[in-house]
């Protein structure tokens, strides 16, 4: 009988993730660390934060698919599974680490500076909203900012973000 093996968690990526491939297989794949806060009560009574720095792996096409999405600082929702992996060095040292097999990501929305700087470009280019200047008033403006239509791997991912919400009990507005 096996046993149940799920995590879920959010977090920021750590360092920009770059697509590698196994040496035998070519299979591709990414390594790359999220910063997961949380509080915590100090001994003097007063909040403090701690942060958990998790190690996740993803594979084939969705590495593939994936890795252009992630970047430093980027906010996801992962859900995974729990890997334990054991070695033994050319010197005859015994290691073994714990990692994150990734299942499934849910990504924060990106900022238009962010679309830019990342070469990430909507359906429909023309929908998107102009960015009023400093000096203007957003609140008399945004009457006049047309809505911008959602991509299809937006949909999707609400889709199914709000499916495990429903799964996990969780309260979670999209």
């Amino acid at each position: 009988m096996w046993d149940f093996n799920q995590v879920v968690f959010q977090g920021r990526v750590t360092e920009d993730v770059e697509l590698k491939e196994t040496p035998n297989t070519k299979k591709p794949y990414c390594w790359f660390t999220v910063a997961n806060n949380g509080p915590k009560k100090n001994p003097d009574g007063s909040l403090g934060e701690y942060t958990n720095f998790l190690n996740l792996t993803l594979f084939d096409e969705y590495a593939v698919r994936n890795v252009r999405k992630l970047w430093k600082g980027r906010r996801v929702l992962v859900i995974g599974k729990l890997i334990q992996n054991k070695w033994i060095d050319t010197r005859g040292g015994k290691h073994d680490e714990l990692r994150i097999k990734v299942d499934r990501m849910i990504f924060d929305p990106m900022t238009p500076e962010e679309r830019e700087k990342h070469g990430v470009v909507t359906n429909n280019p023309e929908n998107n909203p102009p960015v009023p200047a400093p000096e203007e008033n957003p609140f008399e403006t945004a009457a006049a900012i047309p809505v911008q239509e959602r991509t299809d791997y937006e949909k999707e991912s609400d889709d199914w973000a709000s499916t495990v919400a429903e799964d996990f009990g969780l309260n979670y507005i999209f």
